[in-house]
């Protein structure tokens, strides 16, 4: 079964490089790739993964493999997995697709952009993150409790979108300390990273974890150990509002970093005018003070809190005629929308 897995596996990376290389499609006159898959497809939803997922079905099938898309586990959850492919036999392999966005180029302004919710998408709750139900975490955690597939494979498919000079490397042998996915059954393959034919700066690797038939059992018991040993992670304290203003924030960026650069300098115009009024320097307001008004939570919240705090870590020594600068005020911007990870 070993030789089926590793061909499966060697497959999938020459389907996806396959796909990156058939994404001509011009989109804002760049290139498609798998950066654009679903700008490729036509697809307008926030759902990248999901032409992805579905032309690498097809492909499979034309491979020969026996493979549908969208299929309900048997648990009766009502949750779907993205491909389910028999690998040897009627041996089922349950393959959860999943892209992290770290930094691309962008064929909508030209430029290269980062994404400061990446993290949160491939560490999850554990590692300080939101709880997220579609984290790369989470995923594992879904494949490995589903007692459904105690005798099936379970695979986790991972396309990062990163700069060659800051590939996800550092964040995936975060994860693999902190998670151990090779103590709980997975193996780990990996392909050579395909360039981004729009920018030589970036480039697409790929990740891919597969889990035997009955890894299942040992996972749960090292979990139940672990937790009668007390070594279980603690997950971060996040309110239910925060995880809604993160989703929501995730969901309309550009309306979020507009809103922070409203209230931003709503908050920096106050303060001019108390130091006017006051002849000297007057702190009079807080990091939390705006972030709250940003996100719509309350000042005293988990989320708001940490961000807070980071921000104003990353932001000493403050001087309010800093954000004068066109650029450090941009900055400014740019580490809110990180502290939000």
């Amino acid at each position: 079964m070993r030789r089926e897995i590793v061909k499966f596996a060697d497959d999938v990376f020459a389907i996806l490089a396959k796909m990156d290389a058939e994404a001509t499609t011009l989109v804002h006159g760049f290139h498609a790739g798998l950066c654009d898959y679903a700008g490729h497809c036509g697809v307008t939803t926030k759902r990248y993964e999901v032409p992805i997922y579905r032309a690498l079905k097809q492909h499979l099938v034309a491979l020969g493999y026996v493979a549908e898309a969208d299929q309900p586990y048997e648990d009766g959850s009502h949750r779907e997995c993205d491909v389910v492919i028999a690998v040897a036999g009627k041996q089922r392999l349950w393959l959860e697709v999943k892209q992290a966005w770290k930094e691309w180029f962008s064929n909508q302004t030209a430029t290269l952009k980062t994404n400061g919710w990446y993290r949160s998408y491939l560490l999850g709750p554990g590692q300080g993150g939101v709880a997220r139900t579609h984290s790369l975490a989470q995923d594992f955690e879904k494949l490995e409790t589903n007692p459904a597939l105690a005798s099936d494979y379970a695979g986790v498919l991972l396309i990062a979108l990163e700069s060659v000079r800051d590939p996800v490397d550092a964040e995936i042998e975060e994860f693999t300390k902190f998670s151990k996915p090779a103590e709980r059954g997975w193996e780990l393959f990996r392909s050579t990273p395909l360039p981004d034919r729009n920018d030589k700066s970036c480039q697409v690797s790929i990740w891919l974890w597969i889990r035997g038939v009955n890894s299942v059992a040992v996972a749960a018991q090292k979990r139940e150990s672990s937790l009668a040993t007390g070594t279980a992670c603690e997950y971060a304290t996040v309110s239910a509002r925060d995880n809604q203003a993160i989703l929501l924030a995730e969901e309309n960026p550009e309306e979020l970093r507009a809103r922070a650069c409203t209230v931003f300098r709503r908050f920096l115009e106050h303060e001019r005018k108390i130091k006017k009024a006051a002849g000297d320097w007057v702190n009079s307001w807080h990091w939390e003070t705006a972030i709250a008004e940003i996100l719509d939570l309350p000042a005293r919240s988990p989320l708001v809190l940490r961000a807070a705090q980071t921000l104003r870590n990353l932001e000493q020594p403050y001087r309010l005629e800093y954000y004068d600068d066109v650029d450090r005020f941009e900055r400014l911007l740019d580490r809110f929308e990180r502290c939000i990870d």
